[in-house]
């Protein structure tokens, strides 16, 4: 049952299929996804079995089922049109939408959301219903520093929403008030190459060789890199190399080699190609064009460290990057951004960049659209796709077009073993550390299992309780 004691069954899931791929619903793109794939969506009368049929095979169905259903009784009422405006209540009202989790919405404010326990719900472990009462989430104004104070100071059971950069501030709790934790997470740190082949500033014409993004690989210390911008926060333990995070199934250690720091092949590397100085002004060059890179990034505090690092090591080779920090137009959309905005990843503006992969469960979303050069941004795509590196390599491009079909999972994992094999060959960017989540965890909370992924970390929060 539903919060509200309306039922909840797979016809839920039927209408929250329809309710994506409605025409009228223009604030979603249903094709990265594949439910444009499904053609039918047929329900058993008890409405507790379904069997969804997909035009093709697809890879990616396991990740049409991670979102959570819709209240058809609640939804059906609003016009999918108007469901942006319409939808869920913000503030106060928000007690009225139904909810299908531990816990029911109570109250609503500017500083917290209260929720207590949603008696239609059990846990499917203990076939119970949520061991605590309540659970009112906290809101501080966007000051993470109020936040860790407050867990310092024992006024929280979870400190959530940090990353490495704090866990320091929060590793001198009092034993007797909580702990910090800090664990691997499905995120990656890169650096990347814009293979345009256009003009510098746009896709510098140096990157498209080969040569040229190894050499830059090989002057990268990440040992180095990482104690620079994360100075004594514990390092992962994994060497820095695929582009999928430690944990997830699809990862593999075999057959990937990894680039190792080695300043006197990325010179090699560099005259190999015929870039040298050849006017004396300590930069290389060839062909009246200079090594001289945009190097685009949110401007946060950690990736401008890495910036400087990275132009003190290149700066060695003959290569110059220029740091530019871009935090409004970097992300842009498309059409958001337009033709000539500063810096911005999707209209390809920029050289070389630092952002963050988030990694998830479901391969093919991981993959596909950020690799294959169908998804490179363009206007024939109205600027979809991730693929912000405008990688074109037909082996990758043979392996995603299989792995799309391929609906063995088994099969799949080898195809992204494949995928990532081909990626340390190809280099278009250069995995520089494995992110980390900090918790902070007070220790009367009992039953608390730190996600690895962004989704949440209250997966199991029916199954938590305090104890004192």
């Amino acid at each position: 049952l539903w919060s509200d004691g309306e039922p909840h069954d797979l016809n839920d899931y039927k209408f929250t299929t329809e309710w994506v791929l409605d025409p009228d619903n223009t604030g979603l793109w249903p094709g990265t996804d594949g439910w444009n794939l499904i053609d039918r969506f047929d329900v058993s009368e008890d409405g507790l079995s379904a069997t969804v049929h997909y035009c093709t095979g697809f890879t990616g169905f396991l990740g049409n089922w991670n979102y959570p259903p819709l209240p058809e009784h609640y939804m059906s009422q609003i016009p999918v049109a108007d469901a942006a405006e319409m939808s869920y209540p913000v503030g106060p009202s928000l007690v009225d939408a139904p909810v299908n989790g531990p816990f029911k919405y109570a109250s609503a404010s500017p500083s917290a959301i209260e929720l207590v326990r949603n008696d239609n719900w059990v846990s499917p472990w203990t076939g119970e219903p949520a061991y605590l009462d309540r659970v009112v989430y906290r809101f501080f104004d966007g000051s993470k520093d109020a936040m860790i104070a407050a867990f310092l100071a024992g006024e929280l059971d979870l400190a959530t929403n940090l990353q490495q950069g704090d866990y320091t501030a929060i590793a001198s709790v009092d034993p007797s008030i909580g702990e910090v934790r800090i664990k691997p997470a499905w995120e990656y740190e890169h650096f990347d190459f814009n293979q345009s082949n256009a003009e510098p500033g746009k896709g510098h014409p140096a990157l498209s060789d080969p040569n040229v993004r190894f050499a830059l690989a090989h002057a990268i210390d990440k040992d180095e890199l990482y104690e620079v911008v994360w100075p004594g926060v514990p390092a992962p333990e994994f060497e820095p190399c695929a582009p999928v995070a430690p944990g997830l199934y699809y990862r593999t250690e075999e057959g990937l080699t990894c680039i190792e720091y080695d300043p006197e092949k990325s010179v090699q590397l560099l005259d190999e190609s015929g870039w040298v100085d050849s006017d004396g002004d300590g930069l290389r060059d060839k062909d009246g064009i200079s090594l001289s890179f945009t190097h685009c990034t949110t401007g946060a505090g950690y990736r401008v460290a890495a910036g400087d690092y990275l132009a003190s090591k290149f700066r060695d080779l003959g290569v110059e990057i220029i740091n530019t920090a871009a935090p409004e137009t970097i992300f842009s959309g498309w059409n958001e951004a337009g033709p000539d905005a500063e810096c911005n990843l999707t209209r390809g503006n920029y050289d070389t960049t630092e952002f963050a992969w988030v990694s998830g469960l479901d391969l093919f979303g991981s993959t596909y659209t950020v690799y294959h050069s169908d998804w490179i941004p363009r206007e024939e795509n109205s600027g979809g796709g991730a693929n912000f590196v405008r990688l074109r390599d037909d082996r990758m491009d043979g392996i995603l077009d299989t792995l799309f079909g391929a609906t063995d999972q088994a099969e799949a994992v080898a195809l992204a073993h494949e995928f990532q094999a081909v990626h340390t060959e190809v280099q278009p960017e250069v995995v520089l550390y494995y992110r980390s989540n900090v918790r902070g965890l007070n220790s009367d909370l009992q039953n608390y299992f730190q996600n690895p992924g962004t989704a949440s970390d209250m997966w199991n929060i029916g199954d938590w309780y305090l104890e004192s």
